[in-house]
């Protein structure tokens, strides 16, 4: 457990679409945008952006952001584009159409391996530096049988291990969500665990198991909200009565 504001390690962000995931980490102050998605750079007119098309493309900014003092927090939105995109280009160099797919002479298993190799190196080296990685992930509901039991979590939308390995390295795995309260849309962001198997949680204790409404004004400001403390007026100590005797002191 540690404690404060992140300022480095990795945060994961999960949620469905359009509950404001982006938004609220392109408010993190000395924040930019890596665009993974195409065509979507558009939609974030007040925020830093640097849109990417291809994992060439990636690296080259990753470089350059890594190295840029002024960027204290990099957004990767989303980390299921990101890994999409690793998995296209090892079965293009395969001469397959996708991993998994079944073709003579071809070894998915290796190509899997291959896969994860690169999503460790990844994380791996985002957590060597000394800034906030926010990593905008959809959410992958989770398996629940006949019975009510979960069968497998929830998580993140990152094929094979990959996405196991992200969460198991994130210091905080939050869900941010939407809600209708009142006839009135609510966003919020979730530490808290769906259930005993969920991925939910922090390792910076004052998020541990919270929860917090995130407004579209001031997204930044509600998730810092938790970490404010009130401050306790210090006691008024009197000074001990002085003895008389005999009317001297």
């Amino acid at each position: 457990k540690v404690s404060g504001i992140p300022t480095s390690g990795i945060f994961l962000l999960v949620g469905d679409t359009k509950v404001g995931k982006t938004t609220l980490a392109a408010s993190f102050p000395n924040s930019i945008v890596v665009e993974m998605e195409r065509g979507r750079a558009d939609r974030l007119s007040n925020a830093r952006v640097q849109e990417v098309n291809n994992l060439d493309e990636f690296g080259e900014a990753m470089e350059l952001i890594m190295s840029e003092d002024s960027i204290k927090t990099e957004v990767i939105d989303s980390i299921d584009a990101l890994a999409t995109r690793m998995a296209e280009d090892i079965a293009k160099a395969a001469g397959i159409a996708f991993l998994g797919k079944v073709q003579k002479g071809v070894d998915n298993q290796a190509l899997w391996g291959e896969f994860g190799v690169n999503v460790r190196a990844t994380i791996d080296w985002w957590k060597t530096s000394n800034k906030l990685f926010i990593l905008v992930a959809h959410r992958r509901p989770a398996n629940i049988d006949r019975e009510g039991v979960v069968t497998k979590p929830a998580g993140i939308n990152v094929s094979g291990k990959g996405g196991d390995y992200i969460a198991q390295q994130a210091e905080m795995v939050g869900f941010m969500g939407l809600r209708v309260l009142g006839g009135k849309a609510q966003r919020y962001l979730t530490f808290r665990g769906e259930s005993d198997r969920a991925i939910w949680r922090s390792g910076i204790k004052e998020l541990n198991d919270q929860e917090v409404i995130i407004s579209e004004q001031d997204p930044y400001g509600c998730f810092a909200s938790l970490f404010k403390t009130q401050t306790v007026a210090p006691k008024t100590v009197l000074a001990p009565a002085v003895k008389k005797s005999g009317g001297k002191k």
